[in-house]
């Protein structure tokens, strides 16, 4: 049995995945990691029966990250084959950490802070200036989240929202010249198996599809690819997006996701990733 931890059976990825494998033949099924029972060291449940999938592909977000981390470490101790690691799963939901880790593997990322205290004097001095910074939540993702802040005004109101929710935030330069546009690759496998070019609509600047950005098929360099190869293998993870953005200062890695959707990227003539996915699993 293929088990897919999705809480939501109608996404498309979720059903692309789903598709894929049973066209190959396979018994697939969706769970949610809520109904999951783990039994620490005894294994994991669903309505009292233990599960031993042949194969875990892990689907869920950040709001459900400890209960979906809970079930694949309980697995990975039964030695059952999942794509993606906890380790690299958990890293990759972090953005302060994944950061951290792409530029200790030696790759370029923008220049970033940390906002441990979005209120202090430290961060108001980092911010202080005519350029404009991108503001994000540590846990943001799909572009919710994120805030261009191109005055001082807007600084202080982002900040002073952070610090009356009690939560830390990362703020990063705006590289205005990229002018809306990235560049989405699928790693799978220490492989560039799929790549898109990713541009926001004229009054955003979040080139996410999830907020209305448009896609369009890429070839990527042969640059782009060995970044978006190594930032994967730096965080231990086997199939992930890696988001790409052209600067002045070249070609920067955005973020790591290791559940990323495949509904850009499967557009039109674009790679079947799942069915990809599929074959060689």
């Amino acid at each position: 049995m293929i088990v897919i931890l999705s809480r939501d059976v109608s996404l498309y990825s979720t059903r692309a995945l789903r598709s894929a494998f049973e066209n190959a033949g396979k018994n697939v099924e969706v769970l949610d990691v809520l109904q999951l029972e783990v039994k620490v060291g005894r294994g994991v449940f669903l309505n009292g029966k233990e599960l031993v999938p042949e194969l875990v592909i892990p689907r869920f977000s950040a709001q459900i990250l400890v209960a979906g981390l809970a079930v694949i470490r309980e697995w990975e101790m039964q030695f059952v084959p999942i794509l993606n690691s906890s380790a690299g799963i958990a890293i990759a939901h972090d953005q302060l950490a994944s950061l951290q880790c792409l530029h200790k593997a030696g790759l370029p990322i923008p220049a970033t802070s940390f906002c441990s205290q979005p209120e202090g004097s430290e961060t108001y001095q980092s911010l202080a200036g005519d350029s404009a910074k991108v503001i994000k939540l540590l846990d943001s993702s799909q572009g919710r989240g994120v805030t261009l802040a191109k005055d001082e005004m807007t600084k202080a109101s982002v900040l002073s929202t952070l610090a009356s929710l009690r939560s830390s935030g990362l703020t990063q330069r705006y590289y205005e010249e990229a002018q809306g546009r990235d560049y989405r690759l699928i790693v799978f496998q220490a492989e560039v198996v799929a790549a898109i070019s990713r541009i926001s609509r004229p009054d955003d600047f979040r080139a996410n599809v999830h907020q209305g950005a448009s896609v369009e098929n890429y070839i990527p360099t042969e640059f782009q690819k060995a970044i978006a190869i190594r930032a994967v293998g730096a965080m231990g993870l086997d199939f992930a997006g890696v988001d790409v953005l052209p600067t002045n200062e070249g070609d920067l890695v955005l973020e790591v996701n290791a559940s990323p959707g495949l509904q850009g990227v499967e557009q039109g003539d674009f790679c079947k990733v799942a069915s990809l996915i599929t074959a060689v699993l």
